[in-house]
């Protein structure tokens, strides 16, 4: 089900692109360090379902810095969200 989640979102990105990188930031923020291991797994899954649709002059600046973020949850204690931050990744 996330995942299905995930593509809807990702495919939402591609056709409103710069428009949803607000809206999911803040969901992103807002979830991004919940104790709840699944609220940092969907923050982490909501990010990198958007990074194909925003244009590349809006998102580098975002990933630039949140990059050393994203790295450090490759360390989460839940298998789940190393994962999907490994796949956000790439």
């Amino acid at each position: 089900l996330a995942m299905a989640a995930g593509t809807c979102l990702g495919l939402l990105a591609q056709v409103v692109k710069d428009d949803c990188v607000d809206l999911v930031l803040g969901f992103v923020s807002s979830n991004f360090g919940n104790p709840d291991w699944k609220h940092r797994e969907a923050a982490l899954l909501a990010y990198g379902s958007i990074m194909e649709g925003p244009t590349s002059e809006k998102m580098r600046p975002l990933v630039q810095q949140s990059y050393p973020h994203l790295v450090r949850a490759l360390q989460d204690t839940s298998v789940a969200v190393r994962d999907t931050m490994a796949w956000t990744l790439g």
